[in-house]
């Protein structure tokens, strides 16, 4: 069992009884308190006795106030009377050995860390902070700290670090954290303002690749790395869904036009059906493997601009071509048509009475077909 070695005394000041141990007993300790010190200092540290009575009334130099110090602060050369006159006259004596230019070169154009700055000039960390914070020189931000740190370091290092953050920012929980985060930053609309600026103005000052093309090699890879992306659902809906995507007014149109009818058809151009990458614009209810899209001329038609360059795979021979490749029957609507509402409406029930379409033949007739002159 513990037993405490505290011994019992009285307090020779109150007379209250308190435990103390042997060791303080031994250093003189007589009181229970500061109270009771201060006390027993005032009644019997009068006279020579007291400490106040050796000490030597000097003028401060700076602010003329006169104030006592001791003897023996007088020997070490304590000449002001605070903290305040002691930096006045030391501020006027570093700027005259030129501290402040030597900070600034070091701190600010040699990029040195405020610690190395203290080892050079043998004193410590907070002083140079301190002259730093006088001089007004502004203190580095986290940012840039951690910046200047990762510089220093050697690329093994950094390597080493990136590789580690990376297997980090691939586990599960913290993509979840990460995408919870993003998502309530950009649900604000004064900091996705901010975003957007920043991102606009990083693209604008991005010089890096700007007037030197990449290579076809590298375009050929960046192409395919695009469609096996595209080729995810998830992916594509990820991506539509950050762009918020809505249906255009023709496609709002045609889509009025759809329900009016009744026909067996609804809106899926925002993604929620993706064929090999592909994104159609309605698809039927019933199965059959029909769908509808919506084509603009200036963005399906090689001979509407010579302005804008239509890709081969976007024309309609092409569009029909790929979806009876995958066992879809696909009806073409232009812009243009939806003038004349009774003629996209004949069109559609046609295309709707249509039992049975030889995929194949369709695919060999889109082939035979000559594609239009392609405008660069």
């Amino acid at each position: 069992m513990w037993v405490s070695s505290k011994v019992e005394i009285a307090c020779i000041t109150c007379d209250k009884k308190f435990k103390v141990k042997p060791s303080a007993i031994s250093r003189g300790r007589k009181f229970c308190s500061r109270k009771c010190y201060g006390l027993w200092q005032s009644q019997y540290r009068l006279g020579e006795k007291s400490a106040n009575y050796k000490k030597v009334t000097i003028t401060c130099p700076v602010c003329g106030r006169a104030f006592k110090i001791a003897p023996s602060c007088l020997k070490k050369g304590r000449k002001y009377c605070s903290r305040q006159c002691y930096d006045y006259i030391l501020l006027r004596k570093l700027e005259q050995d030129g501290l402040e230019q030597n900070l600034i070169c070091l701190y600010i154009t040699k990029k040195l860390s405020s610690s190395k700055i203290a080892t050079i000039y043998d004193c410590n960390n907070k002083t140079i902070t301190y002259w730093l914070h006088k001089f007004g020189i502004p203190l580095r931000t986290r940012s840039e700290i951690c910046t200047l740190n990762n510089l220093a370091k050697g690329p093994e290092v950094r390597q080493k670090m990136s590789d580690k953050a990376k297997l980090r920012c691939q586990q599960p929980e913290v993509k979840a954290k990460f995408s919870q985060w993003a998502k309530r930053l950009w649900a604000n609309p004064e900091k996705r303002a901010i975003l957007r600026m920043k991102i606009s103005q990083s693209l604008k000052g991005n010089k890096r690749r700007k007037g030197i093309p990449h290579s076809m090699e590298t375009r050929e890879k960046i192409a395919t790395t695009i469609k096996e992306r595209w080729k995810s659902p998830e992916y594509a809906k990820n991506v539509l869904a950050s762009l918020q995507e809505e249906p255009n007014k023709s496609e709002k149109k045609l889509s009025r036009i759809i329900e009016e009818n009744d026909f067996p058809f609804r809106y899926v151009g925002d993604g929620q059906v993706i064929i090999d990458g592909q994104i159609p614009d309605f698809i039927d209810t019933n199965g059959s493997n029909k769908l509808i899209e919506l084509f603009g001329r200036p963005w399906h038609d090689p001979n509407h601009s010579k302005k804008i360059r239509v890709k081969e795979n976007r024309t309609e021979n092409n569009k029909l071509r790929f979806y009876a490749s995958h066992s879809y029957d696909c009806l073409v609507i232009w812009d243009e048509e939806l003038k004349d509402e009774n003629h996209v409406v004949d069109r559609i029930k046609a295309f709707v009475a249509r039992q049975h379409i030889d995929l194949y033949e369709q695919v060999l007739e889109a082939k035979a077909e000559p594609e239009p002159d392609k405008a660069f």
